[in-house]
Protein backbone atom coordinates (compact mmCIF):
# COMPACT_ATOMS: atom_id res chain seq x y z
CA UNK A 1 0.00 0.00 0.00
CA UNK A 2 1.43 3.36 -1.08
CA UNK A 3 1.14 5.99 1.63
CA UNK A 4 3.08 8.88 0.07
CA UNK A 5 2.82 9.43 -3.68
CA UNK A 6 5.19 11.61 -5.69
CA UNK A 7 4.00 15.21 -5.55
CA UNK A 8 2.45 16.39 -8.81
CA UNK A 9 4.30 19.56 -9.70
CA UNK A 10 3.28 22.21 -12.20
CA UNK A 11 3.99 25.78 -13.21
CA UNK A 12 1.59 26.84 -10.46
CA UNK A 13 3.42 25.21 -7.54
CA UNK A 14 6.98 24.48 -8.70
CA UNK A 15 8.55 27.73 -7.49
CA UNK A 16 6.73 27.55 -4.13
CA UNK A 17 7.61 23.91 -3.42
CA UNK A 18 10.87 23.11 -5.21
CA UNK A 19 13.00 25.79 -6.83
CA UNK A 20 12.32 29.52 -6.60
CA UNK A 21 14.88 30.44 -9.25
CA UNK A 22 17.70 30.93 -6.78
CA UNK A 23 17.57 27.98 -4.41
CA UNK A 24 15.80 24.80 -3.40
CA UNK A 25 12.90 25.69 -1.15
CA UNK A 26 12.33 22.65 1.09
CA UNK A 27 14.91 21.47 3.63
CA UNK A 28 14.86 17.84 2.51
CA UNK A 29 15.76 18.49 -1.11
CA UNK A 30 13.72 17.38 -4.10
CA UNK A 31 14.14 14.58 -6.62
CA UNK A 32 11.94 15.40 -9.61
CA UNK A 33 10.97 13.25 -12.59
CA UNK A 34 10.25 15.25 -15.75
CA UNK A 35 8.16 12.92 -17.91
CA UNK A 36 5.63 12.36 -20.66
CA UNK A 37 2.63 10.09 -19.94
CA UNK A 38 3.06 8.22 -23.26
CA UNK A 39 6.76 7.45 -22.65
CA UNK A 40 7.50 3.75 -22.14
CA UNK A 41 10.57 4.38 -19.99
CA UNK A 42 8.51 6.74 -17.81
CA UNK A 43 5.78 4.13 -17.36
CA UNK A 44 8.37 1.52 -16.42
CA UNK A 45 9.92 3.87 -13.84
CA UNK A 46 6.56 4.90 -12.29
CA UNK A 47 6.30 2.06 -9.68
CA UNK A 48 9.91 2.59 -8.55
CA UNK A 49 9.36 6.36 -8.38
CA UNK A 50 6.25 5.80 -6.24
CA UNK A 51 8.18 3.43 -3.97
CA UNK A 52 10.97 6.01 -3.62
CA UNK A 53 8.39 8.61 -2.53
CA UNK A 54 6.62 6.27 -0.15
CA UNK A 55 9.65 4.79 1.60
CA UNK A 56 11.54 8.08 1.97
CA UNK A 57 8.79 10.61 2.66
CA UNK A 58 10.47 11.87 5.84
CA UNK A 59 13.91 12.49 4.30
CA UNK A 60 13.31 13.24 0.62
CA UNK A 61 10.73 15.09 -1.43
CA UNK A 62 9.84 13.21 -4.60
CA UNK A 63 7.92 14.94 -7.36
CA UNK A 64 6.93 14.68 -11.00
CA UNK A 65 6.28 17.16 -13.79
CA UNK A 66 4.29 16.25 -16.89
CA UNK A 67 6.20 18.01 -19.66
CA UNK A 68 3.40 17.48 -22.18
CA UNK A 69 1.10 19.88 -20.34
CA UNK A 70 1.25 23.30 -21.96
CA UNK A 71 1.63 25.13 -18.63
CA UNK A 72 4.72 23.03 -17.74
CA UNK A 73 6.68 23.39 -20.98
CA UNK A 74 8.59 26.44 -19.71
CA UNK A 75 9.73 24.57 -16.57
CA UNK A 76 10.88 21.59 -18.62
CA UNK A 77 12.74 23.89 -20.98
CA UNK A 78 14.32 25.83 -18.09
CA UNK A 79 15.94 22.64 -16.79
CA UNK A 80 17.06 21.40 -20.19
CA UNK A 81 14.69 18.46 -20.47
CA UNK A 82 15.23 16.96 -23.91
CA UNK A 83 14.22 13.35 -23.28
CA UNK A 84 12.00 11.41 -20.93
CA UNK A 85 12.27 10.70 -18.17
CA UNK A 86 14.76 13.31 -17.00
CA UNK A 87 15.55 12.99 -13.30
CA UNK A 88 16.88 16.05 -11.48
CA UNK A 89 17.93 16.37 -7.87
CA UNK A 90 17.60 19.75 -6.15
CA UNK A 91 19.71 19.66 -2.96
CA UNK A 92 19.46 21.92 0.06
CA UNK A 93 22.96 21.10 1.30
CA UNK A 94 25.13 24.03 2.34
CA UNK A 95 26.82 25.50 -0.73
CA UNK A 96 24.60 23.56 -3.17
CA UNK A 97 21.08 24.83 -2.55
CA UNK A 98 21.30 27.10 -5.59
CA UNK A 99 22.22 24.22 -7.94
CA UNK A 100 20.56 21.15 -9.41
CA UNK A 101 21.96 17.90 -10.75
CA UNK A 102 20.74 15.54 -13.48
CA UNK A 103 20.76 11.85 -12.60
CA UNK A 104 22.19 9.64 -15.35
CA UNK A 105 22.74 6.49 -13.30
CA UNK A 106 20.66 3.40 -12.61
CA UNK A 107 16.91 3.87 -12.35
CA UNK A 108 16.58 1.21 -9.67
CA UNK A 109 15.42 2.05 -6.17
CA UNK A 110 18.97 1.53 -4.88
CA UNK A 111 20.40 3.69 -7.67
CA UNK A 112 17.94 6.51 -6.99
CA UNK A 113 18.53 6.37 -3.24
CA UNK A 114 22.27 6.31 -3.70
CA UNK A 115 22.12 9.38 -5.91
CA UNK A 116 19.80 11.44 -3.73
CA UNK A 117 19.97 10.35 -0.09
CA UNK A 118 23.57 9.06 -0.19
CA UNK A 119 24.64 12.23 -2.06
CA UNK A 120 26.13 10.65 -5.19
CA UNK A 121 24.98 13.82 -6.96
CA UNK A 122 27.74 15.73 -5.18
CA UNK A 123 30.80 16.47 -7.32
CA UNK A 124 33.53 13.90 -6.55
CA UNK A 125 36.04 16.48 -5.35
CA UNK A 126 33.54 17.63 -2.67
CA UNK A 127 32.80 14.23 -1.11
Amino acid sequence: MVVADPVTLSAENFSDLVWNGEKTVDGNGWFVKFYAPWCGHCKKLAPTWAQLADENAETLNVGKVDCTEEQNKAICSQFGVKGYPTLIYFPTDEGYNNQYFKHAGPRTLDGLLSYSVDKKWMPKNDL
